[in-house]
């Protein structure tokens, strides 16, 4: 009998951790789908811009800063109006690729575990993935460059820095950027 109730009593605490696990996994499962959503609740829908004049706007109102060069076309954007987070892509004359060198600093391959890509909203077509996989070793192989810009814009006199990292192929005219 005793043996019986003790099988009854380890079969119960047994069941009891069991369940404590299952609820805890879908608890944590609950919250990564909870701060995903609201991730994207600020998200904007991408914007096309074929050229500066288009995206004149954006740049006003600080989402894309003007730190873009003047041949800058084909341009992709998208923000986040919860944390201000912005991605952009755009395509550019080469011969303007000194544009970046004066406002930042290369960042060497032994710094890349230093780059943010915590924002990396629900993936797009026109912003390459290996950013948010942080794959910037084989970017790097293959001709980008990384830069940190740290910016403000002229308007904003008394906005703190902001920091954004912009991958570019000088050769292709290629340019991602992303705070």
């Amino acid at each position: 009998m005793k043996t019986s109730s003790l099988r009854k009593i380890v079969l119960l605490v047994l069941c009891a951790i069991a369940l404590v696990g299952v609820a805890l996994v879908g608890m944590v499962s609950c919250l990564h789908l909870a701060r995903q959503l609201h991730a994207r609740l600020g998200e904007t829908k991408p914007v096309f811009l074929r050229d500066l004049s288009e995206a004149a706007d954006l740049i006003r109102r600080g989402w894309i800063p003007d730190i873009l060069p003047s041949s800058a076309s084909n341009i992709y954007e998208k923000h986040n109006f919860e944390d201000g987070a912005v991605m952009v892509a755009f395509s550019f004359d080469p011969a303007e690729f000194t544009k970046w060198t004066a406002l930042s600093n290369e960042v060497s391959p032994d710094r890349f575990e230093a780059v943010d890509t915590d924002w990396m909203p629900t993936p797009e077509p026109w912003f390459t993935n290996a950013i948010a996989k942080r794959q910037f070793g084989a970017l790097y192989q293959g001709g980008f460059r990384l830069y940190e810009v740290k910016y403000r814009p002229e308007w904003r006199k008394k906005a703190v820095m902001t920091n954004y990292w912009v991958l570019v192929h000088p050769e292709r005219g290629i340019a991602y950027l992303w705070n």
